[in-house]
């Protein structure tokens, strides 16, 4: 096993683990948290896709394009873009490893934590993952605790689709809540900045 690289964080009580840069690092980074290993990415990966292919009904709605090629290039473990986890895979490992995901989103000065549950509705004793996403790249935020936050019901938030970076492209309400560190922001009334 390839040794990660550790760095503290802003916060005394949170570690940064930076996974490599090569297209699998969402992947990677479920795989070093939910299997001891950030090289079993590609297990991570294809139990993901899996997921999404047999849930397509509910998945299609959170894809660009054409559902079949997403999965197809989703599959690929080269490093191209078409081949970088999407909000779909985002959700869909929240799911099928029952395990709430937060994601600190970092573009510019904005810094936003959003979260893609494990199953909709309350899932405050549920486990969760935290990661960094800054410049089209994950990392693990490794946090003592939760992201204390103040949780909105999401039907209570606007049903429109809005992106969060360029490569997490399609966003639905129910896949995660959109919760800023200053506060809570309506996703349907934010404006994408990155």
């Amino acid at each position: 096993m390839k040794k990660l690289k550790t760095t503290r964080q802003n916060n005394p009580n949170g570690s940064l683990i930076e996974v490599e840069k090569d297209g699998n690092c969402f992947f990677r980074c479920v795989a070093y948290e939910i299997l001891g290993d950030s090289s079993k990415h590609r297990e991570v990966r294809n139990t993901t896709v899996e997921y999404i292919e047999n849930n397509e009904l509910y998945f299609s709605n959170l894809i660009d394009g054409s559902f079949r090629d997403h999965v197809r290039n989703m599959l690929l473990v080269n490093g191209e873009t078409c081949s970088w986890a999407t909000e779909a895979e985002v959700t869909a490992a929240a799911m099928c490893y029952g395990i709430d995901i937060y994601v600190n989103v970092i573009c510019g000065l904005q810094n936003n934590w959003l979260k893609f549950p494990m199953q909709e509705g309350d899932s405050s004793r549920s486990s969760y993952l935290c990661l960094r996403h800054m410049s089209d790249h994950f990392d693990v935020l490794r946090m003592p605790h939760k992201p204390e936050l103040d949780v909105h019901n999401p039907n209570d938030l606007i049903h429109s689709p809005k992106p969060f970076t360029d490569k997490l492209k399609r966003t639905s309400p129910e896949a995660y809540e959109n919760i800023p560190n200053s506060g809570i922001t309506d996703i349907g009334k934010q404006e994408a900045v990155c």
